[in-house]
């Protein structure tokens, strides 16, 4: 049977919110831990032939800027202010689900 009454918050496909928070956790690390090295490194070398893969990087632009608004320029920036990037992903809860694009 379908209801089309919701009970309780809307979980967004995929984890949107828990990769975004993942992001804000990455970028307000402080220098050292694996996890943000690996973030913040630039590998060397050529890429296979090819359309190059999607980095979970661009992913999360492209995530920000989809559902919350926010340009990559100033992603980082706003990631870093804990109070506001927060607030920004309980707003996630308040807005339409993404189209399944599966």
């Amino acid at each position: 049977m379908y209801c089309k009454k919701r009970m309780g918050p809307r979980i967004e496909p995929w984890g949107t919110r828990s990769q975004l928070r993942w992001f804000g956790h990455l970028v307000r690390m402080p220098p050292g831990p694996l996890p943000r090295e690996v973030f913040q490194a630039r590998p060397a070398g050529k890429r296979p032939r090819g359309r190059p893969r999607t980095r979970w990087r661009d992913y999360i632009s492209s995530l920000a800027w989809e559902r919350l608004g926010i340009p990559q320029s100033e992603l980082v920036d706003v990631a870093r202010e804990r109070k506001v990037w927060g607030s920004l992903l309980e707003l996630l809860e308040l807005l339409p689900p993404l189209p399944d694009h599966g």
